[in-house]
């Protein structure tokens, strides 16, 4: 390479190298948004997951799935200290936020439905693959519906209940949940 396309090549380099620095910079920075999250090597000890997205790099956090009937599922996946109702006002919360988004007036939410996820893990080191113990998630999913109008009182309004929960998410002070912990430790392995 030489002249303008080495030149390009260089600011290109760099621009990646400080693309990544930042993001992993900007993660760190919060707890509860940090790439490794929740993922202590010991559960009972994990931090409580925030508000925040799921993504390739950590579970922890929210999601949502379209459903065939034009309904979506709203999955809330937290680190095995993150209590149940904790989980629950995060799927909530971020159903009401999708819901304005897509400016959407109301939205009804079935009932939460919690469960503990395990993953199996393993270490491939010098040729020789280790199976690891299963981490191990609290999760809850609802079902949501969205609507124009309130059709009946099942229906909240959306934008004000994002609104709502997502303050409260923010200043709510949680302890982790020991009970949790165990039950998730109890089905995964520790």
């Amino acid at each position: 390479m030489s002249g303008p396309s080495r030149a390009i090549w260089k600011r290109t380099r760099w621009s990646v190298v400080a693309l990544i620095v930042t993001a992993l910079t900007a993660c760190g920075s919060d707890p509860n948004a940090s790439l490794l999250s929740g993922l202590a090597s010991d559960p009972k000890t994990a931090p409580v997951t925030g508000y925040q997205e799921a993504s390739a790099f950590s579970p922890l956090g929210h999601s949502v799935a379209g459903l065939a009937d034009g309904r979506v599922r709203v999955t809330a996946t937290g680190s095995p200290t993150t209590p149940i109702a904790r989980l629950q006002k995060i799927a909530l919360a971020r159903a009401s936020e999708y819901g304005s988004a897509e400016r959407r007036k109301f939205f009804q939410a079935s009932a939460p439905v919690p469960s503990i996820r395990c993953g199996e893990r393993q270490h491939t080191e010098r040729g020789v693959t280790k199976k690891l113990p299963a981490r191990g998630y609290n999760v809850v999913e609802i079902d949501v519906t969205y609507s124009d109008t309130a059709s009946d009182p099942t229906f909240v309004v959306t934008k004000a209940t994002a609104a709502q929960l997502k303050a409260e998410l923010l200043a709510d002070q949680v302890a982790p949940d020991a009970a949790a912990a165990a039950a998730v430790v109890a089905q995964c392995g520790a």
